[in-house]
């Protein structure tokens, strides 16, 4: 029976051409480009850690929440609404799409440029003004990116995407490792930035060649506005909860203190880290399915449950370690942050937990209803983050993002029932699952802590893997032997359509 199983998920991974065989294909480039991109990017902080003092990384953290800033302000979906809409691919939709774009990229840079000044008394830090108009050479040339990347996404063809998003990344990742042996300071991190921008854009025209041309269909220019006017304000609603505390940190508290927060939330952000692959890879997917509210509600399952499954404990973990991790990885100055990468940490479990119910509602064409969920999260950020920092220091700005998350997802849940009749118990029940998994491993970590107390983070951290892997293999191979166990943690329920 075992061996029949196994036969039936590997003849699962061949190759096809239905949408569970695209997905897999689709996965495995978005999961191999995105380990190497974070990998390399976590390599750079780690070697960037010993060569630049806190502060300049403090300083970085402004500049890309500044940039972010500018982006999400005017941030209407365009390639969302490529992907989207049925007659997405056609070139009169591309055509409106590209130059539309381009205008965006155009009018955020002249904003960024005479804004730079007044940003860099705000946070009295004169060198944000040349930071700032630098590093915005990277937005002016994602706008421009080639609009037959955004085809790519649709077609599910995600090879093409992954070289171009993770070939610009690695690019900029290794500029700013060579460049931090030589400038030792901010100048490094931007011009890394403003590097990988730059090549994602030359990279997409090579990928995927386009000619923007002056062909435009009044329906196709409609519906991509109409898209649009449906997107406008999300993205700044998501800036408020992802970098909120950023923004009022790097006002209330010090630079070095920013740059520690900076370094934690790199780190926490790992958990997260396939989260936009993810809606690259569901968004078509939930939109060619979403007629059939049942496969809708399995899809939503299956990936909630391995985020439970493998989140929960990893969450617990960083409870229990965060500043031992902090320290073997950065140094001894960033241990204070440990407290903050276990909450920053729970939280990007959180947030890529939403994403497949984030997704849905724009496979759907009702963003409007994600809108609402993140007016109530930023509503709750902007709430929390004066008394959180101010009487919390480091560890409110990092508190601030979860306690709105877990106070919003109420509604967001509720919502989702009303568009797929998903029920809040079956969808919470998975949670419990991973606290269930997560509990042999927490008195496990337990004990270690204690007899492991007075040694180097470095040399307990790597006992601890071991200790983990040897009793994570021995769940895996028991959860596999007893099929009690594999049809507990792997059940789903089959909601009415």
């Amino acid at each position: 029976m075992r061996h029949d199983a196994m036969k039936k998920f590997l003849r699962g991974l061949q190759v096809g051409d239905g949408l569970r065989h695209r997905l897999f294909r689709g996965g495995a480039w978005l999961a191999i480009g995105t380990v190497a991109d974070q990998g390399l990017r976590f390599l750079r902080n780690i070697i960037l850690a010993r060569l630049l003092a806190p502060e300049a990384f403090g300083l970085m953290a402004i500049v890309l929440s500044v940039c972010s800033l500018f982006q999400v302000l005017t941030g209407i979906g365009i390639k969302e609404s490529v992907v989207q809409n049925p007659r997405g691919a056609e070139r009169t939709f591309l055509n409106g799409a590209w130059w539309l774009s381009v205008a965006r990229g155009l009018g955020l840079y002249l904003l960024a440029f005479v804004s730079a000044p007044w940003i860099a008394r705000f946070y009295e830090a004169p060198e944000l003004e040349r930071l700032l108009r630098v590093a915005f050479l990277s937005v002016l040339a994602q706008a421009a990116l080639s609009a037959g990347a955004f085809v790519a996404v649709k077609q599910m063809r995600y090879s093409k995407w992954v070289l171009i998003q993770q070939g610009g990344g690695v690019i900029g990742v290794l500029t700013a490792i060579t460049l931090g042996f030589y400038l030792r300071g901010v100048w490094a991190l931007v011009l890394g930035f403003a590097v990988e921008g730059t090549a994602r854009c030359l990279i997409s025209y090579l990928v995927c060649p386009f000619r923007p041309g002056l062909q435009f269909d009044p329906e196709n220019r409609r519906a991509l506005l109409r898209f649009a006017g449906g997107m406008f304000g999300l993205p700044a609603l998501m800036l408020v909860y992802t970098e909120g505390s950023t923004f009022a940190l790097g006002k209330l508290g010090s630079k070095a203190d920013l740059g520690i927060f900076a370094m934690a939330l790199g780190l926490a952000r790992m958990a997260s880290m396939f989260s936009n692959q993810m809606v690259d890879l569901l968004m078509p997917a939930f939109s060619e399915i979403q007629k059939d509210p049942g496969r809708v509600n399995q899809g939503i399952l299956k990936v909630t449950t391995f985020l439970a499954l493998a989140g929960v404990p990893a969450s617990a973990f960083m409870a229990l370690f965060g500043s031992q991790v902090m320290e073997a990885l950065y140094g001894p100055r960033y241990a204070a942050g440990g407290l903050a990468l276990a909450l920053l940490f729970a939280n990007e479990v959180l947030l890529v937990s939403s994403v497949p119910i984030a997704t849905v509602y724009l496979a759907v064409g009702k963003p409007a209803l994600l809108r609402r969920f993140s007016l109530l999260r930023a509503f709750l950020v902007v709430a929390l983050l004066w008394p959180a920092i101010r009487f919390g220091g480091l560890t409110g700005a990092a508190s601030t993002p979860v306690a709105a998350m877990l106070l919003a997802y109420g509604l967001q849940l509720a919502q989702l029932r009303t568009v797929t009749g998903l029920e809040i118990k079956t969808y919470l029940a998975l949670w419990l699952r991973g606290l269930l998994v997560a509990a042999p491993f927490v008195g496990l970590w337990l004990v270690m802590r204690f007899f492991f107390q007075g040694i180097r983070p470095l040399v307990e951290l790597v006992w601890l893997g071991v200790a983990t892997g040897v009793v994570l293999g021995t769940f895996a191979f028991s959860a596999y032997r007893q099929p009690s166990v594999r049809r507990y943690l792997w059940r789903f329920a089959h909601p009415a359509n």
